[in-house]
C-alpha cells in the first residue's frame, strides 16, 4: 500500500461549524491509536499509532481521527460504521492512508478468504489490497456559528 492523501473542502451553507454523519467502510488491518478517545474503530484525537501497522485517518487541521482503531493482527477486518464528525465549513478535510512499513496485510479473514464490501467496486469481487471509503451522509449546523 502506498501512502496516499485525498482532500476536499466542504461547502455546505453559511460559514460556521457543522456536524456531519459519516459512513466509513472498507477492508483494513487494525492499529492501536493513542492520545485520544476510542469509539469502536473510530479514534478522535489520535496522536500516534502502533508502529509497523497501516493507518487511515481523517484530519481537519484541528484534530486527527483514526478510522481503523483496534488490536493489530495478521488478518484484515471489514469495517462498516457511522459516526458524527465536526468541522468548520470551508476548512480542508483530508483522508490519509499511511503504510508505515511500506507493506500491508493481504486482504483475507482468519480463514484467508478475501473480504468483499458490498456496494463498493469491485464488489462482488474482492479488492486486491486494503482501502477505506468515507461518505459524508448529512450535515447540520452546530453551536452559535451555524
Amino acid at each position: 500500500m502506498a501512502d496516499a492523501t485525498d482532500s476536499f473542502t466542504p461547502d455546505v451553507g453559511a460559514p460556521g461549524d457543522y456536524r456531519a454523519v459519516v459512513r466509513v467502510r472498507g477492508v483494513t488491518e487494525l492499529t492501536l491509536f493513542t492520545g485520544g478517545v476510542a469509539s469502536g474503530f473510530w479514534y478522535e484525537g489520535a496522536i500516534d499509532s502502533q508502529p509497523g501497522w497501516n493507518y487511515f485517518a481523517l484530519s481537519n487541521f484541528t484534530m486527527v481521527t483514526g478510522l481503523n482503531h483496534g488490536p493489530s493482527t495478521v488478518t484484515t477486518t471489514a469495517i462498516d460504521y457511522q459516526q458524527t464528525y465536526d468541522f468548520t465549513n470551508g476548512a480542508l478535510i483530508s483522508l490519509f492512508a499511511d503504510a508505515q512499513d511500506a507493506c500491508q496485510v493481504t486482504n483475507g479473514d482468519v480463514d484467508d478468504v478475501p473480504i468483499v464490501i458490498p456496494g463498493i467496486p469491485p464488489a462482488p469481487a474482492a479488492f486486491n489490497g486494503q482501502f477505506i471509503q468515507v461518505d459524508f451522509l448529512s450535515f447540520e449546523p452546530i453551536g452559535s456559528g451555524g
